[in-house]
């Protein structure tokens, strides 16, 4: 069962040769509540009651708007937010573009003559990492075993935090066999 979790999601849009695929796949999760403002499942109607909630509490408790009132809890205004935003689009424009160059590049040695769009980035992406590095997936999966990835970062836990993680599968209720129960505690007192 394909689901449009991000879990199964990310490997088809990474590895799904069709094209057409990768589009309808990555289509269907854009448009998932939203179904271009007709049929049972739209949410449109509620989203702009959301917004438009928003902004008369925000107006009712003196904020120009939601954004505005939000950034008073927060380390930084609004507007620093934004211009954040505009100095890093600024500074990662220019590797950006051509960072999507040889990603086109690729896809046209491998005979894709269509300009690229955002369903075909993952997938374009991965084949250049695997023909500048020679590395697929799953050739790493063998170095990241689960046991040993668990062990890295318990042991990085512990140092950073002084806290030890005990396995406690049968602790609780899970929703799936494959899933792990994990109990912290503080290394010195237990």
């Amino acid at each position: 069962k394909i689901t449009l979790d991000g879990p199964m999601l990310e490997p088809i849009l990474r590895h799904a040769s069709g094209r057409s695929f990768r589009e309808f796949v990555y289509g269907a999760r854009a448009r998932v509540a939203f179904l271009g403002g007709s049929g049972p499942g739209d949410n449109t109607a509620n989203l702009e009651m959301i917004l438009k909630d928003r902004k008369n509490f925000s107006n009712l408790l003196g904020y120009t708007s939601w954004g505005h009132m939000i950034y008073t809890r927060r380390m930084a205004t609004l507007e620093q937010a934004y211009a954040f935003l505009a100095r890093l689009r600024r500074d990662i424009k220019p590797k950006a573009k051509t960072e999507l160059f040889e990603l086109q590049q690729i896809a046209r040695s491998h005979g894709a003559e269509y300009k690229l769009d955002y369903f075909d980035l993952n997938y374009w992406r991965e084949r250049l990492v695997e023909k500048r590095f020679s590395l697929k997936e799953e050739y790493l999966r063998e170095f990241f075993q689960l046991p040993n990835v668990l062990n890295g970062l318990f042991g990085l836990l512990q140092r950073l935090f002084g806290v030890e993680i005990v396995a406690a599968d049968g602790d609780a209720h899970i929703w799936d066999p494959y899933v792990r129960f994990f109990r912290v505690r503080e290394a010195d007192t237990g």
